[in-house]
C-alpha cells in the first residue's frame, strides 16, 4: 500500500528570501520522495488569473506543516510609503502565517544564516504565536547538513500528521454531511407523502369493493341463519312428536301396571315402599327414556332416589325440607347436579342426575349435595346452599374429565348453631384429587390469606374479587379486626398428611361456608366441640391447633395465586 504523501507548505518574504526558498525546494525535493511541497518561486505555483488569496487557503488547508523562512529583516520589511507590510492586514506572509496557525498545522519558524527572532511584542497579534514554536537553522556554510536535519525533523512527524490530516478529513465530511441533511430529510419527507397520497387514493378506490364484499358476507351468514333455524324447528317439532309417543306408552304401561296391581291388591296388602316404586317407574317413564333402566328397581333404593328428585332428604322414612337438623348414622353419597363428585357415583344414581337436570323446575336449588362427617353424636348432613347461585359455576368441570376442579372444605358448627356466630369455628380443608397433583393443602388455605383478596377492610361488608386463575367472580365476606386488619384464616397439618385444619376468626360461620364454597363443592359442618381435648382425643383425624405454621418457600408455585 502506497504510504500517504507529506504536504508541506513553504512561507517566506519575496524581498529578504527568495533563494532561500528555491535552493529549500531543490534540496527537499532530492532528499524526500513521499512530500508534497508548496512553494510559490517565481509565481509558478499560482495560475495566472487565479485568485492567489484563495488558491493559498486552499493550500494551506490541505498542508500537514508550514515552514516560516524568516532573514534579518524578516519582521522590519517596509512597503513604498514606509509602513511595515506585517501591519497590513492583507499582506501575503501575515495572511498566510494566520491561516497556517488558525488551522492548527505544525509551524517551524527556520532562521537564515543566524537571523534573530523577533519579540512576540514585535508582531502583530493575529500571528505573534509562532515567536513560542520550536524552531530550527537554515546556514550557508552548513546549508546541507542543516537541510538533512530538517528533513529529518519533519519526517518524524509523518505519523502524527497524517492522523491528524485524517481527522481533519473526516470532520470536513461530517459538516458537509450536516449541510447536506436537511435536503436529504426533505426528499425522502417528499417520497413519503407522495407514498401516502397514493395509498389513500388506493384505499378509496377499494371502499365500493370492500362495501361490496361486507354485504355479500351478510347475506351469506344471514341465509346460514335461516338454515339453522329451520333445521331447529324441524327437531323441535320431531322431539314432540316423539315426547307424545312416549308419554302415549307410559299412560298405557301405568294402566296396565294398575290394572295388575289392581289384581294383586285384591290378594294382599300393599307397602309404602311398593307405592313409591310404583310411582318412580310411573313418573320416570314420563320424563326419560332411561326410565327402562329403572323400571326394575325397587324397595328402598327407589324411597332414597324418589325422595332425592323431590329435593328433600329420607332417613328411616322420615323425609324433611332440609338436612340442617338431621342426625343419622346412615352415609349418604355426594350428587351436585352441575357435576359428578370425585366420589363412587353408581349408575342410578348418575341415571337420575340427568334426568333431575332435565326435570326439575328452574328455581330448584342449583346445587345438591350430601356429605357425612362422623362424630361421638353421630353424622351430621348439610344440604347447602339454596340461593347462592352466583357462586356455582360449570366451568368447575374439567372438560372430558367429568371431575370438578376445587377443594373441598369441611366447616362448622352444627345444625342447631347454624345462625351463630363463633370466635374460632374450625375449618377441615382437603385438595381435590385434580389438584393434588399441583398443590398442597398449605397452598390452598394460603389462598384465603392472599394479600390480593384483601383490597379493604369495611365491616359488615364484601368485595368482589377476580381471578384469572380459575375464571370465577368470588364473592368473599370480610370482617375486620381491632388492629382494622383482616386475618381470614391460619392453619396447620394433621397426621394423615393430606388433611389441614384452620382456624378463622372475626367470621361469622355462615361466611366460612361462603369461603367454603368458592373452591368446593360440598360443605359439612362439625360442631365446635370436636375442636376441644375429648374430641380430639377420640377422633384421629384432628389435631390441636399450634401456631400457624410458615409460610410455604417462595420457590414453591402456587397455581392458584401464580399464573
Amino acid at each position: 500500500m502506497t504510504e500517504p504523501v507529506l504536504r508541506i507548505f513553504v512561507c517566506y518574504r519575496r524581498e529578504e528570501t527568495r533563494w532561500a526558498a528555491r535552493a529549500l525546494a531543490q534540496s527537499m525535493d532530492q532528499g524526500l520522495s513521499d512530500i508534497e511541497l508548496f512553494i510559490d518561486v517565481d509565481r509558478r505555483a499560482i495560475a495566472v488569473g487565479e485568485n492567489w488569496r484563495t488558491r493559498i487557503e486552499t493550500a494551506i488547508d490541505a498542508s500537514d506543516v508550514a515552514i516560516v523562512l524568516i532573514g534579518d529583516r524578516w519582521f522590519e520589511i517596509a512597503d513604498s510609503d514606509g509602513l511595515r507590510k506585517l501591519d497590513n492586514p492583507d499582506d501575503p506572509v501575515r495572511l498566510e502565517l494566520e491561516q497556517a496557525l488558525k488551522r492548527d498545522l505544525v509551524v517551524i519558524p527556520v532562521r537564515l544564516d543566524e537571523a534573530r527572532m523577533p519579540r512576540a511584542a514585535d508582531l502583530p497579534a493575529s500571528i505573534s504565536e509562532v515567536v513560542f514554536r520550536q524552531g530550527m537553522e537554515l546556514r550557508h556554510s552548513r546549508w546541507d547538513d542543516d537541510v538533512q536535519s530538517l528533513l529529518e525533523s519533519v519526517d518524524g512527524l509523518r505519523s502524527g500528521l497524517l492522523e491528524k490530516r485524517a481527522e481533519r478529513e473526516r470532520a470536513k465530511r461530517w459538516e458537509q454531511a450536516e449541510r447536506e441533511r436537511p435536503v436529504a430529510e426533505g426528499a425522502v419527507s417528499a417520497a413519503a407523502d407522495a407514498a401516502r397520497e397514493q395509498a389513500e387514493s388506493e384505499a378509496a378506490a377499494r371502499v365500493p369493493e370492500l362495501e361490496r364484499a361486507a354485504r355479500e358476507l351478510v347475506e351469506q351468514q344471514q341465509d346460514a341463519e335461516r338454515e339453522r333455524m329451520g333445521r331447529e324447528q324441524v327437531e323441535r317439532e320431531r322431539l314432540v312428536r316423539e315426547r307424545a309417543e312416549q308419554q302415549r306408552l307410559a299412560r298405557e304401561a301405568a294402566e296396565r301396571m294398575a290394572s295388575e296391581q289392581g289384581e294383586q291388591g285384591r290378594r294382599a296388602p300393599t307397602t309404602p315402599d311398593d307405592l313409591m316404586a310404583l310411582k318412580l317407574r310411573s313418573w320416570l317413564a314420563s320424563v326419560s327414556t332411561r326410565a327402562k333402566i329403572l323400571g326394575s328397581v325397587a324397595g328402598v333404593g327407589a324411597v332414597i332416589a324418589a325422595a332425592w328428585l323431590f329435593g328433600v332428604f329420607v332417613d328411616s322414612d322420615t323425609a324433611t325440607p332440609s338436612a340442617l337438623d338431621t342426625t343419622t348414622t346412615t352415609e349418604q353419597i355426594s350428587i351436585p347436579r352441575d357435576g359428578p363428585t370425585i366420589g363412587d357415583t353408581s349408575e342410578l344414581l348418575g341415571i337420575l342426575r340427568r334426568v333431575a337436570t332435565e326435570a326439575l323446575p328452574q328455581d330448584t336449588p342449583p346445587y345438591i349435595d350430601y356429605r357425612p362427617v362422623k362424630s361421638p353424636k353421630g353424622s351430621i348432613k348439610t344440604q347447602f346452599p339454596f340461593d347462592w347461585k352466583s357462586i356455582t359455576f360449570r366451568s368447575w368441570n374439567v372438560k372430558g374429565t367429568g371431575s370438578p376442579v376445587g377443594i373441598v372444605v369441611v366447616s362448622a358448627p352444627d345444625g342447631t348453631l347454624f345462625q351463630r356466630s363463633l370466635s374460632t369455628p374450625g375449618l377441615d380443608v382437603r385438595v381435590s384429587q385434580r389438584l393434588a397433583r399441583d398443590i398442597t393443602p398449605e397452598q390452598a388455605a394460603n389462598r384465603f390469606n392472599d394479600p390480593r383478596l384483601q383490597v379493604s377492610c369495611e365491616l359488615a361488608t364484601h368485595g368482589d374479587v377476580r381471578t384469572e386463575e380459575t375464571r370465577g367472580l368470588y364473592q368473599i365476606w370480610r370482617s375486620c379486626g381491632r388492629d382494622r386488619s383482616l386475618t381470614l384464616v391460619t392453619f396447620t397439618r394433621n397426621r394423615r398428611g393430606f388433611l389441614t385444619v384452620l382456624n378463622a376468626r372475626m367470621l361469622a360461620e355462615r361466611d366460612i361456608a361462603a369461603i367454603a364454597n368458592f373452591y368446593s363443592y360440598v360443605t359439612v359442618r362439625l360442631p365446635i366441640e370436636t375442636l376441644s381435648k375429648e374430641r380430639r382425643t377420640s377422633e384421629p383425624d384432628l389435631v390441636p391447633v399450634p401456631d400457624p405454621l410458615p409460610q410455604p418457600p417462595a420457590t414453591v408455585p402456587d397455581p392458584l395465586l401464580d399464573p
